[in-house]
């Protein structure tokens, strides 16, 4: 079995990759599962790893650092119950310092799990370039020490999202990255490409042959805590019931483009804002990062109905009081009085110190 760990900021594309992964996988007859990993307990992309039947386990309440025991037991379960060929862990976005509190401690495992574990690092082309070039990011420079020190202990950095800019800015973000970070293997990728993703897939299993851990961070965790507690955190389920038949996708249209001019006005920086969406037999999951405008539009399907189950994840500078008041306010302003918006569950939270349970130099 190989083990596959895949960190980066929030919004990088982590999700996106390692389902288009597993469904390569699948079609060589591999079983792929997953083992999502959130600092709350309501996670979106669990919910989309089942909703396309993808075995899926989750480390909540906690980065995997912190959470190191429950890791090992989630991947314990995972590997008894589907037995898989190939584990993808999917790392919290806040999370850095992963090779001294994750990987080298798994690699301990190595006569369990039967290879070494790999470390990828994702990063969204449009971010990374922004800061390699130091022009302004949408976060502040506590966060960006986050943001720097992910890509400094990458194993192998992705360039994502490759497709979202030109072929020339592409070339350029690579260029800089290798002059910033010399030695270190770096690819571009478009994660909803299959043969792009497939490349990815076979640097992964040459890294596992090859069973060598990145060298451990040199970081200061009270710069790292700073940044944690700079990001809002907002998990909510919500329901809204409309008093009669609705075009629920103009519904959900009007409240993401309203909550992202709420954003831009407030001049927040959006991590990633994860939304699944259930109407009758319909799923869908909707994503909306730093840089988005009108992309989110294609991921709502079309529905039509009188009730919408949501569940949101939304991650974002700011404080999560007001993150919770401006998703609420869109959200009430989109049903406009035509229906009721009610909060099943929710969470709002900033992260407390980074504690983890153990550290390899």
């Amino acid at each position: 079995m190989q083990l596959h760990v895949v960190g980066g900021f929030l919004g990088s594309g982590k999700s996106t990759a390692i389902a288009t992964a597993c469904k390569s996988l699948a079609a060589r007859k591999l079983t792929a599962g997953v083992i999502t990993n959130d600092q709350g307990k309501y996670l979106v992309d669990t919910a989309f790893y089942d909703m396309l039947k993808i075995p899926a386990v989750q480390v909540t309440g906690g980065c995997f650092c912190c959470n190191y025991d429950d890791l090992n037991s989630k991947l314990d379960r995972l590997v008894h119950t589907v037995q898989p060929d190939v584990v993808f862990a999917e790392a919290v976005g806040s999370c850095a310092d992963v090779v001294a509190t994750v990987i080298k401690p798994l690699h301990e495992l190595e006569k369990t799990i039967g290879s070494k574990a790999t470390y990828s690092v994702f990063a969204d082309t449009r971010l990374c370039s922004d800061w390699l070039d130091g022009r302004e990011t949408p976060f502040s420079e506590p966060v960006m020490y986050l943001y720097s020190k992910q890509i400094e202990e990458a194993g192998l950095l992705v360039l994502n999202k490759r497709n979202l800019v030109s072929p020339e800015k592409a070339r350029l973000t690579m260029e800089a990255a290798r002059s910033r970070f010399p030695g270190k293997s770096i690819r571009l990728q478009n994660s909803l490409d299959l043969l792009q993703v497939d490349a990815w897939l076979d640097e992964l299993s040459n890294q596992a042959r090859q069973g060598i851990a990145p060298a451990s961070l040199q970081i200061d965790y009270n710069r790292y805590a700073a940044s944690l507690t700079a990001i809002g955190w907002l998990d909510s389920r919500l329901q809204i019931s409309m008093t009669s038949y609705t075009d629920l996708r103009q519904l959900m249209v009007d409240w993401v483009a309203g909550l992202n001019r709420e954003l831009h006005n407030h001049s927040i920086g959006v991590g990633h804002i994860k939304i699944m969406l259930k109407c009758g037999h319909t799923e869908s999951r909707v994503s909306l990062t730093a840089g988005d405008t009108a992309g989110w539009r294609a991921q709502i399907p079309d529905m039509h109905g009188k009730e919408l189950n949501l569940l949101l994840n939304a991650r974002a500078e700011t404080d999560p009081a007001l993150l919770r008041e401006l998703v609420i306010r869109s959200l009430e302003a989109a049903v406009n009085g035509k229906g009721q918006v009610q909060e099943k569950d929710t969470e709002a939270f900033t992260l407390p110190y980074p504690k983890p349970k153990r550290r390899v130099p």
